[in-house]
């Protein structure tokens, strides 16, 4: 919530104040009772607005490759974090899952998918994403040998699958063969009742077998054999009902039992003993259900989930003692269980519980959101959750709003625990004001109360107000009635900043102010009357730091009353970023050091040594530049409250880690002056949404490495389906016209997906790795030379802990036929049979010609022709007449008679085509 302080604004704030007083003050008498909401878990939500096939969750499970799986009412879902692939029954496809109301999924030690639906059973093909089914027997959709209710694995290659009609049932997985354990009243040690509810195996690998109305049945392999245990109405040391709707071993000694009607029991088979949970404050009773426990679960760290049937989730603080914590859905708080029907419950490998519920899809208690805890006051009178300043004492927090002055203690067990003080006309010792800026206990043991009306100290006692307002006759009264901070010094002096009033010193012996304010006609005097925030200087007790609205930094020294101004300058690096001061934060670990929060401006560091300014802003990692809240951890980290997100600085080295509402926070938006550090080492930032409270040395990293996967491979921006699927593929050959594809990924890590991040790169096109964020988890290529790649991608958890192996696959792209090595042949080919075939036709032409020419020359010499003869001859040969003759030979037209006439008669013609036949039969 940005606030730029003016008259506009302040006006602004006292209509809306007057005008929402008078409905607020009914509604807090007509308040019977008001919960803190301290002991509230944070749920995330999934839906079918966010992809689900449908809202009924049957059952969860994580495979061994880190996806989420649901089965609904209405088709198998899978879930990697950002989005849905649902998979539903097609009667004109075998390949496709059997039935679409799942009712378990189960995941062999062969890492083998199983699902068990109202028709049939199904084995999932992870390369094709396909499903085999098997039937005990075909029939019509809903044959009642088909309905299966629960699977689980023996040690011998053994699936145990529970009919909802026709028993137990043992699947081998090696012969896929059936054996049916079914009810048989001739025989005592058979299975007693053929309705099987639930599933689980035991230590000694029995299976035990929750029924619809037959109790408790335990199989032993060894005799072969059916135990079982019902209740029985005179032995309160037997089974409460005979209803099991769920089963979970802790060991051999302690079976948690979940009934219809009958609640929780503890079996010990050792003893042959069962104790129902007794608790010691009655559940709500006011709905038949209560006592229909539908699934029990115990997480990594030993805590005891119970789901119930319209009762929500409960969580077993003391069996013995029937202690619990009792959660349901709470339509006041969005962040509560979505549904108070729970039908499964399942833990991933990073610790979040995975709760189905009935109507509403998916509850999810991330562990890393609980580590902030969420205050804030059911009700549906927003201004009591605008949170504006804090102050923690022993035993109580005081809590400033935007409408009373809520008292919370915390060591009260009773329901009053919340007390609220307002302003009352009627009663003069009241608070004076409703906008609560400042809350401060001085050393003296006083409360001092900020508020847009005057100044407050509370009297513990008689619990009453004794108010300062501002006297214009009285130079020695406070010198503004809308106080904005208070502190207090080294020599526990008091200093009251104001809007309007500037600056006020308290002395409490005489009861009187004096006050600093703004003298336009004196350059040392504090730099604005509008002040927003004050700390003392660790270095030298008499100065103090004052955040000036609008008007940047001031540094006063009380000895000489003397103020020096740090303010932006344009362009000047080594000055304050911002003139809208926020926060100013100084601390004993860095005495030299002033750090400030900034509207707009970032977080500045001021080294008074130096005399330098450093900026820390988004581009530094920071969430938000504008920086409302700064508080320092024991670990002299830095958190800063912004307009979006939470940030945590080690100065050291200069590193921001964020925090947003996805991580449990109340808002993305704090509010100004609404952080405080309590002595328990709690850090409160308040906001638009309540409050966020949480000790710093809890915030734990989520260390587990999350697996990496490929989740889609398009073409020209379609999804194209590849076999196996791009998941299970190690290479994927592409042709040259291939020349715009993608690869889509995602990291199997649920905390928090939306902060989880990615790098790629195509290895042997380019040695760069590519970061991306969630938002942007595809990798995109065109026009890619052809030969051979390797895509890798790598990628984080929420905390930025990667998986550097990442995942990879083989990238080949094929040339164009011009540049492939059979078209390269074939034109060598084809070339050099060319080649071949002119060089022999033109050496045999040669060839030709010179055996004519040796002829004819050898008939010459026979002849008796001359030298010159034969040119002239040879040109007759060649087509030339006389006068061409004549032209190329340097003779006369007589001359080339006179040696025709010879040739003619040596070689006995008579004319010249009688010469061409005579040489051309050579």
């Amino acid at each position: 919530m940005i606030i730029v302080f003016n008259s506009v604004n302040l006006r602004l704030i006292r209509v809306v104040i007057k005008k929402k007083l008078y409905f607020f003050f009914c509604f807090l008498l007509s308040l019977q009772v008001l919960f803190f909401a301290q002991v509230k878990l944070r749920f995330d939500h999934l839906s079918i607005q966010d992809g689900l096939s449908q809202a009924s969750i049957t059952s969860i499970l994580q495979d061994s490759r880190g996806y989420m799986w649901f089965g609904t009412q209405d088709g198998l879902n899978r879930y990697n974090g950002y989005e849905f692939k649902v998979f539903k029954f097609n009667p004109a496809d075998l390949s496709t899952i059997s039935d679409n109301s799942i009712l378990k999924v189960f995941e062999d030690s062969s890492n083998n998918l199983w699902i068990a639906t109202l028709n049939g059973l199904n084995l999932y093909n992870r390369k094709t994403e396909t499903f085999t089914r098997y039937f005990l027997k075909e029939g019509n959709n809903y044959n009642k040998m088909n309905q299966f209710s629960s699977i689980i694995e023996d040690n011998y290659s053994n699936l145990w699958i529970g009919s909802r009609w026709k028993g137990l049932i043992q699947f081998n997985l090696k012969t896929k063969k059936w054996i049916m354990y079914d009810n048989n009243k001739n025989n005592p040690n058979s299975l007693n009742n053929d309705q099987v509810l639930t599933l689980s195996k035991g230590y000694n690998n029995e299976i035990w077998i929750g029924t619809n109305g037959g109790g408790l049945n335990r199989y032993d392999h060894k005799i072969k054999k059916f135990t079982s245990y019902k209740n029985q109405p005179e032995n309160p040391l037997s089974i409460s009902n005979n209803i099991i709707r769920t089963i979970y071993i802790e060991n051999k000694n302690k079976i948690w039992i979940g009934t219809q009607g009958g609640g929780l029991n503890i079996f010990n088979p050792e003893k042959n003993v069962f104790k129902k949970f007794v608790p010691d404050k009655p559940l709500d009773t006011r709905h038949p259900f209560y006592n229909w426990v539908s699934k029990i679960f115990i997480d990594s760290s030993n805590t005891v989930w119970v789901g119930n049937a319209f009762g929500g989730i409960i969580k077993i603080i003391s069996f013995e003692e029937g202690k619990y914590i009792n959660y349901r859905h709470n339509n006041l708080y969005k962040y509560s269980l979505s549904d108070d029907t729970i039908n499964d419950i399942i833990e991933d490998k990073t610790g979040n519980i995975w709760i189905g519920t009935y109507l509403k899809g998916i509850s999810i208690l991330k562990k890393q959101k609980q580590q902030f805890s969420h205050f804030y006051i059911n009700g549906n009178f927003k201004i009591i959750n605008k949170a504006n300043s804090f102050f923690e004492d022993a035993n109580t927090l005081w809590y400033g709003t935007l409408g009373p002055l809520i008292k919370y203690d915390k060591n009260n067990v009773k329901t009053s625990r919340i007390k609220y003080f307002y302003p009352d006309n009627k009663k003069p010792a009241s608070l004076s004001g409703t906008l609560i800026n400042s809350i401060y206990r001085d050393v003296n043991n006083n409360l001092w109360v900020a508020t847009n009306n005057g100044l407050n100290r509370f009297n513990d006692i008689d619990e009453t107000f004794i108010k300062y307002l501002p006297d214009k006759t009285n130079k020695k009264t406070i010198s503004g009635k809308y106080i904005s901070c208070i502190t207090e010094d080294a020599e526990n002096n008091l200093w009251i900043g104001t809007y309007y009033g500037g600056l006020n010193r308290y002395f409490p012996f005489k009861d009187e102010f004096k006050r600093f304010k703004n003298d336009k006609t004196k350059h040392e005097s504090i730099g604005s009357n509008n002040i927003t925030s004050i700390s003392n200087d660790y270095k030298n007790k008499d100065i103090l730091w004052i955040g000036l609205n609008a008007k940047g930094l001031d540094r006063f020294d009380s000895k000489t009353g003397k103020f020096k101004h740090f303010v932006n300058i344009h362009e000047d690096r080594n000055s304050i970023s911002s003139n809208f001061v926020l926060s100013v934060f100084t601390s004993e670990a860095y005495p030299s050091i002033i750090w400030v929060g900034t509207w707009g401006g970032g977080l500045n560091k001021y080294n008074t040594k130096t005399d330098k300014w450093t900026l820390y802003t988004e581009k530094n990692g920071l969430c938000n530049n504008t920086v409302y809240g700064i508080l320092e951890d024991s670990n002299n980290n830095l958190w800063l409250s912004s307009i979006n997100g939470l940030s945590m600085f080690n100065p050291i080295i200069e590193k921001f880690n964020n925090y947003y509402v996805e991580d449990g926070l109340q808002s993305n938006e704090f509010n100004m002056n609404a952080f405080h550090k309590g002595k328990s080492g709690n850090l409160y930032f308040g906001g638009i949404n309540g409050f966020t409270i949480f000790k710093p040395e809890k915030i734990k990293k989520n260390n587990c490495i999350p697996r990496i996967v490929l989740t889609s491979f398009k073409k020209f921006n379609k999804e194209f389906k590849t076999k196996p699927v791009i998941s299970e593929l190690d290479k994927i050959v592409l042709t040259y016209y291939d020349n715009v594809f993608s690869f889509e990924f995602a990291s199997l890590d649920y905390n928090n997906p939306k902060k989880n991040k990615y790098s790629y790169k195509l290895e042997g096109f380019s040695k760069e790795w590519i970061d991306v964020d969630a938002s942007e988890r595809v990798a995109n290529f065109t026009n890619i030379p052809h030969g051979k790649y390797i895509f890798r991608v790598k990628g984080t958890n929420n905390d930025e802990i990667w998986n550097e192996r990442g995942t990879s696959i083989r990238l080949i792209i094929l040339p164009p036929f011009w540049q492939t090595l059979w078209f390269k042949t074939l034109i060598f080919f084809i070339a050099f049979v060319g080649v071949y075939y002119i060089h022999r036709n033109r050496t045999k032409r040669l060839t030709i010609k010179l055996e004519r020419e040796n002829k004819i020359n050898s008939l010459c010499i026979d002849y008796g022709i001359t030298k010159r003869e034969k040119e002239i001859l040879d040109l007759l040969l060649s087509g030339k007449s006389n006068n061409d003759i004549v032209e190329i030979l340097p003779i006369s037209l007589g001359t080339v008679k006179s040696h025709i006439h010879s040739i003619y008669t040596k070689a006995g013609v008579k004319k010249r085509n009688e010469l061409y036949i005579r040489f051309s039969e050579l």
